[in-house]
């Protein structure tokens, strides 16, 4: 065998092959877009999905701490908890309402409007100090 006999096989597969690369180049160019869409789709769907998860927990505990803020305002709890701070109702007479010029005056009511803090000697005043 002759060197050109040896070559020339060579260049016929050097020719085989360029004639084909570029259509293998497109080829596998769409095949590693696509591959990249899906991946993209999938991180995506992976983010939405983690989102709206969150979004869930994030509304169930809004709507766990309304409910508690609910029952922490609850006028019900703070007649059962007043005593135990030392909070009384205020007695007879001991309320004294003002006018305010320009304003309706308000109608007393029968219950009082709010409880007093008695101090440590016993006493009560408005704002749990000894006078």
């Amino acid at each position: 065998m002759t060197r050109r006999e040896r070559k020339r096989p060579v260049s016929t597969l050097v020719r085989y092959c360029l004639h084909w690369a570029p259509f293998l180049a497109v080829l596998f160019s769409v095949l590693f877009v696509e591959t990249w869409l899906q991946l993209q789709i999938f991180q995506n769907d992976y983010l939405t999905n983690h989102l709206t998860r969150h979004n869930r927990e994030l509304r169930n505990e809004i709507n766990d701490m309304r409910a508690r803020q609910a029952e922490l305002e609850g006028m019900r709890r703070l007649e059962d908890y007043a005593p135990t701070i030392g909070l009384v109702e205020p007695e007879h007479g001991q309320i004294h309402i003002i006018p305010v010029p320009g304003q309706p005056t308000p109608v007393p009511e029968d219950e009082p409007p709010m409880a007093y803090a008695r101090n440590h000697h016993g006493s009560e005043s408005a704002s749990g100090a000894s006078p």
